[in-house]
């Protein structure tokens, strides 16, 4: 609620009137650029690399996280993937380290 208070400064009160306007303040998804810049100024170029993994027909997300020891969350997480999601062959993701 206060990230929606400072969107929109002129508010007053807690009341609004039917058909205000309002600025809803949007939570952003890193793409893999962004979080390759952020990793490589933080820890360094070398370390920066990610692994990714291209998706082969029959394969799972679970099964895909088992392989390379990772949570479901995590892989997840890094790759954007909402929960109702249908994995297609050919798709690369990114493994987190």
């Amino acid at each position: 609620m206060n990230d929606v208070r400072a969107a929109n400064p002129k508010l007053r009160g807690s009341g609004l009137k039917a058909g205000s306007r309002l600025t809803i303040p949007a939570v952003a998804i890193p793409s893999a650029l962004a979080i390759r810049a952020a990793m490589s100024h933080a820890f360094g170029r070398h370390t920066a690399r990610i692994a990714t993994h291209r998706v082969r027909s029959g394969e799972t997300l679970i099964g895909i996280a088992r392989r390379y020891r990772v949570s479901l969350r995590a892989l997840r997480r890094i790759n954007a993937i909402p929960a109702e999601y249908t994995l297609r062959a050919g798709k690369r993701l990114r493994i987190p380290s």
